[in-house]
C-alpha cells in the first residue's frame, strides 16, 4: 500500500532520536484521508488508537532513559581516556542545545539539561572544579525550565546540580558561594518535600542540612553550623554526628564537654563512620 505523509513525517521524527520503534504498516492499512477510511469507522479508529499507542512507547522510551543511549557507552570511556571522552559529551550537550532551539519541548529540554550535568558531572570527576560549577550552573537553568511541569524528579535533578556545584566549591575552598549553593538545596528539597512527600527520600534531606552546616563550619560560622549539624544528626547523619564531636571538643561555639564529645563520636562509629572511630579512640 501507499504510505501516507503522516506516517512518513511520524517514522522520520523516530529518525531522529535514533530510537527504533517498529511499526507495521499493514495494521493500519488504507488509512487515508479519502472516502474508503470515512466509510470505515471502525478501522480509523483501531488506526488512530495504534498511533496514539506508538507515541506513548516512544515517550516512555525517551522518560526511560532520557534518549541518550551513547552517554552508556561513553561512561565506560571515561574511564580509560576522559578527555576524549568529554569532548564527545560536550559536543553531544552542543548537539542537544540545536534540538532544545529549534523544537523546545519537554523532551528535548530534557535531553539537553541531562547532557549539561553529564558535562558537569564529567569535570568533577577530572577534578577541574570552576569548569564543574559553570557546567552545573547551566545544567540547573535548564532544569529550571522544567519544574513548571511538576515532575519529582526535575525538582530532584536541579537540586542534585546544585549540590554538586556546591560540592566542587568546597573543594575550591571558595566557602561562600559553597554556603549560598547549598542554601538553595535545602530551600528546593524542603519545596520538593512539602510537594511530593510520597516520593521524597527524607536522607536527602538529612544530606542537604549536613552540607549547609559543613559550608558554615568551614566559614567558622559555628553557631548556624551547630543548628544544621544537629538537623542533621538528628536524621542519623553520621559525619554530622561526628562533627558535633569536634565542635564539643575543641570548643567551637559550645563549652568544652569532652564526654559529650565522645557520646557523639561514639554514635557517629556506631553508624560506620570511620573518622567516628578514629576521634573515639585518640
Amino acid at each position: 500500500m501507499k504510505e501516507n505523509k503522516f506516517f512518513k513525517k511520524f517514522i522520520s521524527l523516530f529518525g531522529q532520536k535514533k530510537i527504533e520503534v517498529h511499526f507495521d504498516v499493514e495494521d493500519v492499512d488504507d488509512v487515508e484521508a479519502d472516502k474508503d477510511v470515512e466509510d470505515d469507522e471502525d478501522k480509523f479508529t483501531n488506526a488512530t488508537i495504534l498511533v496514539i499507542e506508538k507515541i506513548k512507547t516512544f515517550h516512555q522510551i525517551i522518560e526511560s532513559d532520557e534518549g541518550i543511549s551513547e552517554d552508556r557507552l561513553l561512561a565506560v570511556e571515561f574511564k580509560h581516556n576522559p578527555e576524549d571522552a568529554l569532548d564527545k559529551y560536550i559536543a553531544l550537550a552542543e548537539f542537544s542545545e540545536k534540538q532544545y532551539k529549534k523544537y523546545g519541548g519537554t523532551l528535548y529540554t530534557s535531553n539537553y539539561a541531562v547532557r549539561l550535568e553529564k558535562v558537569a558531572e564529567s569535570y568533577l570527576n577530572m577534578e577541574h572544579f570552576e569548569d564543574a560549577i559553570d557546567w552545573y550552573y547551566k545544567a540547573s537553568n535548564v532544569f529550571e525550565t522544567l519544574i513548571k511541569i511538576d515532575r519529582y524528579k526535575d525538582y530532584e535533578s536541579q537540586s542534585r546540580c546544585y549540590e554538586n556545584a556546591g560540592l566542587a566549591a568546597l573543594r575550591c575552598e571558595t566557602y561562600e558561594r559553597a554556603e549560598a549553593l547549598f542554601a538553595l538545596v535545602l530551600d528546593l528539597r524542603l519545596k520538593t518535600k512539602n510537594k511530593f512527600p510520597d516520593v521524597f527520600n527524607i536522607n536527602d534531606l538529612a544530606v542537604s542540612n549536613y552540607n549547609l552546616a559543613l559550608s558554615q563550619y568551614k566559614l567558622n560560622n559555628y553557631d548556624l553550623a551547630i543548628k544544621y549539624f544537629k538537623i542533621a544528626a538528628d536524621s542519623g547523619d553520621a559525619q554530622a554526628l561526628n562533627y558535633l564531636g569536634i565542635i564539643y571538643e575543641e570548643e567551637l561555639g559550645l563549652e568544652s564537654d569532652i564526654e559529650k564529645a565522645k557520646e557523639y563520636y561514639k554514635k557517629a562509629f556506631e553508624q560506620s563512620d570511620e573518622n567516628g572511630k578514629i576521634n573515639l579512640e585518640r
